[in-house]
């Protein structure tokens, strides 16, 4: 059979693309620990109802929070506001007073803040004392590493982005994100903070019940941290963006496992929701039959996102 130069063009322009699309899905991490943030993020899985896997730690925490969740409603702080803010600042400040006055500033602020300074810090003092008491541990520098995570990213992370890159559209992820890794006081868990690029996430060893890797979970992380951009965020209620993303995503980054053969075929929904979105396994059912509907018409990502956000109204 003769030499064909069309074919050889035609594979040249299609190993072109695929290199193309890994080298567009290639995310920048920076890796870092961080006590603090390992402390308030336990605060805020209790806040929100979250088991912790230390049960010393969700009981020396409820009284301290509980505090500070009166102090907020007290000094007409928004919780909400106050904790989205309060986790991603608390992985790169120093110390309790700039971290609680960064907070303010952010939900109240500059004029408001000075007059609530104090009674906050103090709160926030409380948390991270009785945190670090029930687990002395944390306080340890070494507690933590990042190291086992970063060898699985190095080996699967831009497979999988690039897979969710293909299952959505070109340009949706974020090019550079900060990955705060975390003493696991859930024995596993995670958070996605858009505005800050920073994705936490507690660092556990291969668990055997896992539905999938943690590289998969960090991946899912990363994922969301761009769809705060105007035309995603826009078309979607803002009380819902957090939410939207997470759901939106995580059939993205199932699927996205199965396609680099970390799982044997992709896992169901239901399985992954209780652990990753606890809040929202009900709506398992909802999720499934939205990606189904978005892979059989394919609409742009973000009038996808736009579908979701009306199915969880």
């Amino acid at each position: 059979m003769l030499f064909d130069p069309d074919d050889a063009i035609q594979q040249s322009r299609a190993e072109e693309a695929v290199s193309d699309l890994f080298m567009n899905a290639v995310t920048q991490l920076r890796w870092q620990t961080s006590t603090l943030a390992g402390c308030f993020h336990a605060a805020d899985a209790l806040r929100r109802g979250r088991p912790l896997a230390e049960a010393a730690v969700a009981e020396a925490l409820v009284e301290p929070l509980a505090s500070l969740q009166t102090a907020l409603q007290e000094e007409r702080v928004p919780a909400t506001a106050f904790w989205a803010h309060l986790l991603p600042l608390s992985a790169d400040t120093g110390g309790l007073h700039e971290l609680a006055q960064r907070a303010l500033v952010k939900s109240v602020g500059l004029t408001e803040t000075g007059p609530r300074l104090v009674r906050i810090r103090e709160r926030l003092v409380a948390i991270k004392n009785a945190c670090l008491a029930a687990q002395p541990g944390l306080g340890d520098t070494t507690a933590v590493t990042t190291q086992p995570l970063q060898q699985q990213w190095a080996q699967y992370g831009a497979g999988l982005l690039a897979q969710m890159v293909c299952r959505t559209e070109p340009g949706f992820l974020v090019e550079e994100a900060t990955v705060v890794g975390l003493y696991p006081l859930q024995g596993g868990g995670g958070a996605a903070h858009l505005a800050y690029n920073l994705a936490c996430i507690e660092v556990v060893g291969p668990a055997e019940r896992a539905a999938l890797p943690e590289v998969v979970r960090l991946a899912w992380l990363v994922s969301m941290l761009n769809l705060d951009l105007p035309r995603y965020s826009e078309r979607i209620h803002g009380g819902r963006l957090a939410l939207v993303a997470a759901l939106a995503m995580l059939p993205v980054a199932v699927t996205a496992a199965a396609d680099v053969r970390l799982t044997p075929s992709a896992q169901s929904l239901a399985d992954v929701l209780p652990d990753w979105v606890p809040e929202a396994q009900h709506r398992a059912g909802q999720v499934a039959d939205w990606w189904d509907a978005y892979q059989r018409l394919r609409p742009d990502w973000g009038n996808a996102l736009k579908g979701l956000d009306l199915l969880l109204e």
